[in-house]
């Protein structure tokens, strides 16, 4: 019930960026295209954090969002 709660939460939030209707291939003012809920996740899961070990020195590594990702963090109000 929880999960069903966020998700719905989460789609009102992202409603500029997700298509409601039979046309996947519209696109948003500023000219990104628009998802489906489950190809926005997708393309979310792109995003990865590395840990990168030379030798005796370690540092973290991050993937850098795509536009259309940033936005989708701008709308859920998350910070990387």
């Amino acid at each position: 019930m929880l999960a069903y709660y966020v998700m719905w939460h989460m789609k009102r939030a992202l409603a500029p960026v997700l298509f409601a209707d039979a046309d996947p291939a519209s696109a948003t003012d500023d000219g990104t295209p628009l998802h489906s809920f489950r190809t926005l996740l997708h393309d979310l899961a792109t995003l990865t954090r590395h840990r990168v070990r030379l030798g005796e020195a370690h540092f973290q590594q991050r993937t850098t969002p795509t536009a259309g990702q940033q936005r989708v963090f701008q709308l859920l109000d998350v910070r990387l």
